[in-house]
């Protein structure tokens, strides 16, 4: 057929078109003929001026319009049900609660205020990573430490994070290569988690792979000292007025093969005025002190740890910087130095008697 005939067909194919209310289906249905065909044609008949630019609109808007007066009423009555959906207004005022909520929770840990009822001088004996139920854990000097943080005066005590091995996923594998199994690990954990009066517990990465439901949320820890994830930040208020900053995190930001505590430094240098920064997580010991701008000294301590033999090392020919499982901070409230403020001890027995002499001075 040529345009020609095809052009003389084009007022009927319109009138038609208009008839079935723009529908290209219903026309192509009447004529016979392919959707594509008369989709092809409307648009000549545009093309033409048949048709307006707009009237397929506004003819598909009329073919939308239903006449509520000719619906059929259904013959039965619709069922009132009860939608599992949380109403949104509800679901808005939840949402606003739990954000007041979390931001109140994170704001009172940017400073933990702790007071001291310990009169004179006390100590803080920090734990490297314990790793409780690996086999190359340093059990007796784990237990001296043990012993040291119950026996002494005036002692408290903290740790850096990873009390177990907790293997997750593909490295559940690594069970086999140790003696004890997943419910010896928690056994132990809790032993530990309960044993000493912590003033503070921090999960490291290998703790924080329980995710959600963790045991050690719901252990009893003497002292109810503060359990927190990866970090936390805390000022020791001591008896005459004086404070003292505590910010201990697993790790801190920052690496370098020239200085095993440039993280820890860096963040005092850059981030905290704080008297003492503690770090764990690399099982490597090191210290620096930090002189801020008012002449307060920050002591920056990298923690070993009490896994002394661990294959993953071994294999990535790792040096062994581990010279210290722990470490004590003696605080002297009545120091009138900033180096007598704070003393650092890398031998934790000669650090509790250190206390006790000088509480006795006192």
């Amino acid at each position: 057929m040529s345009q020609t005939d095809i052009d003389s067909q084009l007022p009927s194919l319109v009138e038609a078109y208009r008839k079935n209310k723009c529908s290209i289906r219903a026309t192509a249905l009447q004529f016979d003929v392919s959707r594509a065909t008369i989709s092809r044609r409307i648009d000549r008949a545009r093309e033409l001026g048949l048709l307006e630019s707009s009237e397929k609109t506004e003819w598909g808007e009329i073919a939308q319009m239903i006449d509520k007066s000719e619906a059929s009423e259904p013959i039965f009555e619709p069922p009132s049900l009860v939608q599992e959906d949380i109403p949104i207004d509800e679901l808005i005022e939840r949402r606003v609660h739990d954000f007041k909520r979390k931001a109140e929770a994170y704001e009172s840990r940017k400073l933990i205020p702790i007071r001291v009822k310990e009169p004179g001088p006390i100590g803080l004996i920090v734990f490297g990573d314990p790793h409780v139920d690996d086999d190359g854990c340093d059990w007796p000097s784990l237990l001296r430490d043990v012993e040291i943080a119950k026996q002494t005066p005036g002692m408290m005590a903290g740790n850096v994070g990873d009390l177990q091995n907790n293997w997750v996923g593909r490295l559940s594998r690594l069970y086999g290569e140790q003696s004890t199994n997943k419910r010896q690990a928690w056994q132990l954990t809790e032993w530990l988690a309960t044993e000493v009066p912590w003033l503070f517990l921090i999960k490291g990465n290998h703790d924080m792979w329980t995710g959600t439901g963790d045991p050690l949320d719901y252990m009893k820890i003497p002292g109810q000292g503060v359990l927190e994830e990866w970090s936390v930040r805390m000022a020791l208020h001591l008896p005459n007025g004086r404070e003292v900053r505590v910010n201990c995190r697993h790790d801190f930001p920052g690496h370098s093969q020239w200085n095993l505590v440039h993280g820890v430094s860096k963040a005092a240098q850059m981030h905290y005025s704080d008297h003492i920064l503690l770090a764990g997580h690399k099982h490597v010991s090191g210290y620096n002190i930090v002189m801020q701008r008012d002449g307060m000294l920050s002591h920056c301590i990298r923690i070993g740890g009490y896994k002394k033999y661990d294959s993953y090392a071994k294999v990535g020919g790792f040096e062994d910087h581990n010279f210290a499982s722990s470490c004590v901070c003696v605080i002297d409230p009545d120091a009138t130095t900033a180096t007598g403020l704070v003393q650092v001890f890398w031998d934790v027995e000669y650090a509790a008697d250190y206390l006790t002499f000088l509480k006795k001075k006192v």
